[in-house]
């Protein structure tokens, strides 16, 4: 039996889909995203910099200028930071989970396409130059005994957390970042937060009615 809707219902409808595609966002933002994120650059803090791809990093010796936006990738752990050109190429593998259609579709309606869906990614605000390395800076650090690392402070964003359609394009309007190193962490995550001291020590004890 189809359901006889009237135009207030479907109104009705599509805000509880908005409702909920837009909290669907912030827990995978805040629940997913933001700790892969970190879990991924905390050894950058530990003297240990994060692989970037030889168009983001070049080499030591290049003196043109290093593009200014990064791309990494909170799906796939090992591929480190991408330019433009080699995240666009990585993100059309078909063997990439980037390519499920589980993930590729529109986060609101479902609606899936391979070539009409709006990304939705975070941008990391970076509160310190985040420490980056590549094969042909590696091999100078062999040759020199010293480690050497780039230091970038451009815009990183990530890779796609989710998609729209072009008819929810923009639904979720609400800004999509976050910032690395988190505070109240001493600028490191790799260090779990210390215990709060209760007042008062061992506390109060109770009066005896």
């Amino acid at each position: 039996m189809v359901p006889n809707w009237s135009e207030r219902d479907l109104a009705r409808l599509e805000e509880v889909n908005l409702r909920y595609a837009a909290g669907l966002v912030r827990h995978l933002l805040e629940d997913v995203v933001q700790p892969r994120v970190a879990y991924m650059l905390a050894n950058t803090l530990a003297g240990k910099p994060v692989r970037g791809c030889h168009h983001l990093v070049g080499h030591p010796w290049d003196t043109s200028p290093a593009p200014q936006r990064a791309i990494i990738d909170w799906m796939c752990e090992g591929t480190g930071l991408l330019c433009k050109e080699c995240a666009a190429a990585h993100l059309s593998d078909p063997t990439t989970p980037h390519r499920d259609p589980r993930h590729e579709t529109c986060i609101v309606c479902g609606f899936v396409s391979d070539t009409n869906l709006h990304a939705l990614a975070a941008r990391v605000e970076l509160r310190k130059p985040l420490m980056v390395t590549s094969d042909s800076i590696d091999m100078l650090s062999d040759l020199i005994k010293q480690k050497i690392a780039y230091g970038f402070v451009g815009d990183l964003v990530t890779t796609p957390m989710a998609w729209e359609c072009p008819q929810h394009d923009g639904f979720f309007d609400s800004k999509i970042s976050f910032r690395w190193p988190p505070r109240g962490s001493g600028l490191d995550p790799t260090k779990p937060p210390k215990p709060k001291k209760c007042k008062g020590g061992r506390g109060r004890k109770r009066k005896r009615g």
